[in-house]
């Protein structure tokens, strides 16, 4: 299990980096004390959290029964790695050559645990390590409670982030503001940059690894 936790935990870091997620729950905690915000934040969370056990009990069950019954298992793997890989490096691609315009959106109620759940859908670096952490996770060939403990602590890996500002508030609502307004600012400045820095150093870890499994 701790080589399984290894393995998995530095995608499961790579998933966590996600500058926008930080911002987007930042945002919401700036909105008007009348708005609630804090439970708005909240219940973007549980949204996100929702999505990413979906994926992960859907791997779970999928994957993990036909893991015995594979012919040729080990390629299979290395060729989902590379695959893995190479839609981690298109995505970083993507975010540093096309960016989406801000359109103006008229202001209407917003089911946020529906936007939190839409938004991990819609965020692609991070879902694709999330699925790779998950796949490993299930490749691992452990019981089904060591195997499920696994996946919670990926997704509560994925999630911490995100999470940490939501936190704050509610454990010091007053000194909040003062603790992630520096954060705020770096992550605006500079989280982009480390994030694909360190998307690009994941891709090409689950590509060479594919491709060893594949050659080996």
């Amino acid at each position: 299990m701790s080589e399984t936790l290894i393995r998995v935990l530095p995608l499961a870091v790579g998933a966590a980096i996600s500058p926008s997620g930080l911002l987007l729950v930042i945002g919401i905690l700036s909105l008007e004390s009348g708005e609630n915000p804090r439970r708005k934040a909240l219940s973007f969370l549980v949204g996100s959290a929702a999505f990413l056990l979906i994926i992960a009990m859907v791997i779970l069950f999928l994957i993990k029964p036909a893991i015995p019954t594979a012919v040729h298992h080990g390629k299979l793997s290395g060729i989902i790695d590379i695959v893995l890989g190479c839609l981690v490096g298109l995505a970083v691609v993507w975010s540093s050559f096309f960016k989406r315009a801000k359109k103006k959106r008229r202001k209407r109620k917003i089911p946020y645990t529906a936007v939190g759940f839409s938004f991990m859908l819609l965020n692609t670096s991070t879902l694709v390590l999330f699925v790779a952490a998950c796949k490993i996770v299930v490749e691992g060939r452990l019981g089904l409670p060591e195997t499920t403990s696994l996946l919670l602590a990926v997704v509560t890996v994925t999630l911490s982030l995100m999470a940490f500002p939501v936190l704050i508030t509610y454990a010091m609502p007053q000194q909040s503001e003062k603790i992630l307004a520096p954060i705020t600012s770096v992550m605006s400045s500079h989280g982009s940059q480390v994030a694909r820095a360190y998307f690009l150093l994941m891709a090409a870890y689950l590509v060479t690894h594919g491709v060893l499994t594949v050659c080996g």
